[in-house]
């Protein structure tokens, strides 16, 4: 073997934050991915409609008779109502702990680690967020179209060709 070819090569720096990096990447990458399935199991069940019908009633008579009372009504606080916003948090920490991901992958390039590991790291968090956002753009177009189907059913015109 020449003596030659292999002064060239560098020894690759493969650091354990390195590797820390690229996991917290794909973790991020797979809640990306899980996303929808994972928030419809964290949020609670919704309540059936003749429940709220029924508190909405009560509400409405309690607040009607206060004012006939001449008192200030005050609406009862209900624990099981307030809780946390699953659909907006998890998307949140998604993205965070994407963004964590490549600021560790930044801080790899600084520190002139591996580069293909540091690559990789940065790649796979930005995918994680750009997976996010897809999500979002996706749903977005899904409810244009089926408005725009439901337009079509029930037989409004859309001008395709413009004015004739």
């Amino acid at each position: 073997m020449d003596d030659n070819s292999t002064g060239n090569l560098k020894k690759r720096r493969i650091t354990p934050v390195g590797i820390a990096g690229l996991i917290v990447a794909l973790i991020a990458l797979v809640g990306a991915v899980m996303s929808p399935w994972i928030i419809e199991h964290l949020e609670p069940e919704p309540r059936p409609v003749d429940e709220v019908v029924a508190d909405a009633a009560v509400k409405i008579k309690e607040r009607i008779s206060a004012n006939l009372k001449g008192e200030k009504y005050i609406a009862p606080s209900s624990a099981t109502e307030k809780g946390l916003n699953w659909s907006k948090v998890y998307p949140a920490t998604v993205v965070g702990v994407a963004a964590l991901a490549i600021c560790i992958g930044v801080f790899g390039f600084v520190r002139a680690n591996d580069r293909r590991l540091n690559v990789t790291t940065v790649g796979v968090g930005a995918a994680a967020i750009v997976f996010q956002y897809v999500i979002l753009i996706s749903a977005a177009i899904l409810f244009i179209l089926f408005v725009v189907a439901i337009l079509s059913v029930l037989g409004g015109d859309l001008p395709v060709d413009g004015p004739c």
